[in-house]
């Protein structure tokens, strides 16, 4: 996965100016314009500057006691961390799917009409998972056009409808 490379010397400026804001509302204002310049970095990125970032936040520490707000730099590394685990548990979900050769349409082409692929055995009981793709025959179209097959969304498991063909609409 790509991202944002974060300049440190870009966002020193921005923690400076949201930790020193002398209102809450501005602070609650210019940590939404933390989270939008960092939401493009990787998991990857912002574990790799974080001590970084907690450096940056620390230098305000002195300003913020004087400006009885002492608890600003803690609320902007929990908003950062929250950033980390959120995008922690995105890759964890978005896991590529990619084929291992022993799927069954790829071992003995034919032989199932549903891609299993990325789906283990699932697919092969009719299990399709939310969110994969099937690829079944495409009938007639078959004979008078050159396509081998349709490959369908699979937005709901099948199970969830009351049969084939209101699953396929």
């Amino acid at each position: 996965m790509n991202g944002k490379i974060i300049n440190l010397e870009e966002l020193g400026p921005l923690i400076g100016n949201c930790l020193r804001s002398p209102r809450d509302e501005q602070f609650r204002t210019k940590i939404k314009k933390i989270e939008e310049f960092l939401q493009p970095c990787t998991k990857a990125e912002l574990e790799s500057k974080l001590a970084g970032i907690e450096e940056l936040i620390g230098k305000s520490t002195g300003f913020l006691a004087i400006l009885g707000k002492p608890e600003r730099s803690a609320i902007l590394l929990q908003v950062i961390r929250e950033l980390i685990d959120s995008k922690k548990v995105i890759e964890e979900l978005c896991q590529a799917i990619s084929p291992n050769g022993n799927e069954l349409e790829l071992v003995e082409p034919g032989i199932n009409a549903i891609s299993s692929v990325g789906t283990g055995k699932s697919a092969a009981d009719n299990q399709i998972p939310i969110g994969s793709a099937l690829r079944t025959g495409a009938g007639d179209l078959e004979t008078t056009t050159d396509m081998e097959g349709i490959i369908h969304a699979a937005p709901e498991n099948i199970s969830a409808a009351s049969s084939e063909e209101e699953f396929f609409q």
